[in-house]
């Protein structure tokens, strides 16, 4: 804003110009870094914008030479940063800008656009750890397309969703996605000498037998084991609920629960009540 704050002081005027060229013959990191040259014009190229303006200040009229701070021409980052500023400076909008046209064709929501426009944090790649920083230094230095396929990628991208968890007492016939914390009072054990394997677990609202196939699912199920229970569905054997864990589910030990478990003796076992099958 310091910056800003020359730029529209009494007095003071500012030139823009809306620049294209072919991407195969200049590289926008090239145009910012060779044609304009870096920020500190004591640095840039003679034969650059900044370092023509530092050797000709006094011809052109500066009243000093310029600086960091001030040093004659700026050009935006990259494309999206173009638009942005020809939003910001001049009130264009998005759909009606030839840029903003064709990240709205790829797929960014208009809405993304404006929210972008005041360089935001975003984040974005690994849902487990993503990366979180400026929209505007994210696609610093890329060409038009590779920017439009970034802003793309990063509109769609979404974070995981935290897992919602539920009371045994809660779960109903044929229900999915089935997320518990419970307590094993009956370790796994094989049915009838078979492959499946029953376990029965509960909360402090009430017990169910889980039905487990895998080997490395059922040790876990320890009498007195904690665990957690996630994307589990319920199949019903002869009219009474089993909790199926099968591959797409998740049995994690826990270190503890806070609840004291339902005693089965109380009747509160939910495998242990009949249902009506139609």
């Amino acid at each position: 804003m310091t910056m800003r704050s020359t730029y529209v002081k009494e007095g003071s005027s500012i030139y823009y110009y809306v620049v294209e060229w072919e991407q195969r013959a200049l590289s926008w990191a090239d145009f910012r870094g060779k044609v304009l040259g870096p920020t500190d014009p004591a640095e840039a190229p003679k034969d650059s914008l900044r370092g023509g303006a530092l050797a000709n200040w006094k011809d052109i009229g500066l009243a000093e030479a310029p600086n960091v701070g001030e040093n004659c021409v700026h050009a935006s980052a990259s494309p999206f940063e173009g638009l942005a500023e020809r939003m910001n400076w001049l009130g264009y909008k998005a759909d009606r800008d030839q840029f903003g046209k064709a990240l709205l064709e790829a797929g960014v929501r208009l809405k993304t656009i404006k929210d972008w426009t005041l360089d935001p944090q975003i984040s974005f790649g690994n849902k487990m750890n993503p990366t979180t920083k400026s929209i505007w230094d994210t696609i610093e230095d890329m060409d038009a397309q590779t920017c439009i396929d970034k802003c793309t990628e990063i509109d769609a991208w979404r974070p995981l969703r935290k897992p919602r968890f539920n009371k045994v007492a809660k779960v109903k016939p044929e229900q999915k996605g089935v997320n518990l914390h419970v307590k094993v009072t009956k370790a796994a054990a094989a049915v009838d000498g078979g492959e499946i394997k029953e376990a029965t677990c509960g909360d402090d609202t009430g017990c169910i037998i889980l039905s487990v196939r895998s080997d490395a699912h059922a040790a876990v199920l320890k009498a007195g084991a904690c665990v957690r229970i996630q994307n589990a569905h319920v199949i019903m054997v002869k009219g009474f609920m089993r909790l199926s864990i099968d591959k797409w589910a998740l049995v994690k030990a826990e270190d503890k629960v806070d609840f004291e478990t339902v005693d089965e003796s109380d009747a509160k076992n939910l495998s242990l009540t009949e249902f009506e099958l139609a």
